[in-house]
């Protein structure tokens, strides 16, 4: 019995600053000191001074991210000009 809360509780830890990170914007949306908006901001930037803090973060791998990002908005944003597109044609 022991034996597997010994295992089980480094991964408690391993959960403990994500859980801080919610924590944190749930309870700066619930406060109302932040909007959700601004809840979203302070949440990306917990995210980057968690992976920043544990040697995960470097200029390729935020560049790569930057790319990424942009590429699916920009596909979002192709998807919703088209479907506004079509819709003109049920306009007559």
């Amino acid at each position: 019995m022991r034996k597997k809360i010994r295992i089980f509780q480094p991964k408690l830890s391993w959960l403990a600053i994500p859980f801080a990170l919610i924590f944190i914007v749930l309870g700066s949306i619930i406060s109302g000191v932040a909007s959700p908006t601004e809840a979203a901001g302070i949440g990306a930037l917990g995210a980057m001074l968690i992976a920043w803090s544990g040697g995960k973060l470097s200029g390729g791998v935020l560049k790569e991210a930057t790319r990424q990002t942009a590429f699916i908005t920009t596909m979002v944003f192709l998807i919703l000009i088209g479907a506004s597109i079509f819709s003109l044609v049920f306009r007559v």
